[in-house]
């Protein structure tokens, strides 16, 4: 298992044994609000995976349109229901009005994908590829930790962070818990 960023993860012993002979794209999900948890299992040698599963919504080597591959996954998976994979339901989109009524429906969530299904596998976002959000962030790289000062001297106190817009730091957002670790 590899992260976006390319960083190996270690699940445990067996964790991957039901996994199909070919890559997949997806992201380890255990639950909403379960991001920390999941963090954490993935960050220490003898984490807990428990309840943590590989949502997959791409087959990056398999043929055809998204559907198609998709099914090939799906397939495996009938022969092999013991893997800790879940395919996500891909819905068609007939309209923008059922985009933001599905938005509206998910709004704890992280927003709506939206990809065209007939074009074959890029990693990445791209013009095929859309993130829908009703608020918007960015992504970056953390390229420095600050240590706090006052309440939180001997902490982290803040992070700088670099993307396509250029380099900034961060210091609020953070829970004590996090300021800890």
């Amino acid at each position: 298992l590899i992260s976006r960023q390319g960083n190996a993860f270690q699940p445990p012993p067996g964790y991957t044994a039901h996994f199909p002979p070919y890559p997949l794209d997806g992201e380890l999900y255990s639950g909403r609000g379960q991001f920390e948890q999941i963090s954490a299992a993935v960050r220490t040698q003898n984490g807990d995976w428990k309840n943590i599963r590989l949502h997959v919504f791409d087959v990056p080597k398999a043929q055809g349109n998204l559907y198609q591959r998709l099914a090939v996954l799906s397939g495996w998976l009938k022969q092999h229901p013991q893997a800790p994979i879940n395919v996500i339901a891909q819905t068609p989109v007939r309209n923008q009005a059922q985009v933001q009524a599905f938005l509206k429906e998910i709004e704890a969530g992280e927003g709506v994908m939206l990809r065209n299904p007939n074009t074959p596998y890029h990693g990445g976002r791209s013009s095929n590829l859309l993130k829908l959000k009703s608020q918007y962030d960015a992504e970056c790289t953390v390229t420095r930790h600050h240590e706090g000062k006052g309440k939180y001297a001997g902490k982290l106190g803040a992070v700088s962070c670099k993307n396509q817009h250029g380099e900034f730091r961060i210091g609020s957002g953070f829970k004590d818990a996090d300021r800890d670790n």
